[in-house]
């Protein structure tokens, strides 16, 4: 089972941001397999590009296993890369987070937590996080918003340096 990683293909409109547009390679690939990803990640670098290289394969790996591409599709797993990647402050896994939280995939669903994470990816900007949040909002008693909104308030990245 191989994953590939087109980096042509990395912030194409309709792709994954992780160079598997929906399901399909195209142009130059470097292909490695997902348990090789998996035991490279940890032992990642510290600071500066290996860090941003590191969440950014976090997110990748993490998107893949809730998306079933190149591996089987396993939202636990999806869920444990995804918040590695999200607790550093990478907006597009809190985004899935937010999903995985609201729909109760790979985890028990949990309204506040999803709050938490999609508010988090919308103040960042990310597509469709602000719409999922207002959603999500409208269903949820003021107290559990309330709730969120003093996580969302308390919530600071986290550096991976050593696993």
């Amino acid at each position: 089972m191989r994953i590939h990683i087109v980096r042509s293909e990395r912030h194409r409109p309709g792709g994954t941001g992780c160079g598997m547009p929906q399901g399909r390679t195209v142009g130059p690939a470097t292909s490695i397999r997902a348990d090789a990803l998996a035991r490279i990640i940890p032992a990642g670098q510290a600071a500066g590009d290996g860090q941003q290289s590191r969440r950014n394969a976090q997110y990748c790996l993490g998107f893949c296993y809730v998306q079933g591409q190149g591996v089987a599709q396993d939202y636990t797993e999806g869920l444990k890369w995804s918040e590695r990647a999200a607790n550093q402050g990478y907006a597009a896994s809190q985004s899935i987070l937010g999903t995985l939280y609201a729909k109760g995939q790979g985890v028990r669903a949990n309204h506040v937590l999803a709050y938490k994470w999609w508010s988090l990816a919308a103040a960042a900007k990310y597509p469709g996080a602000a719409k999922d949040l207002a959603t999500l909002t409208a269903k949820m008693p003021a107290e559990n918003v309330a709730k969120a909104q003093k996580m969302v308030r308390e919530w600071k990245p986290k550096l991976e340096i050593d696993d």
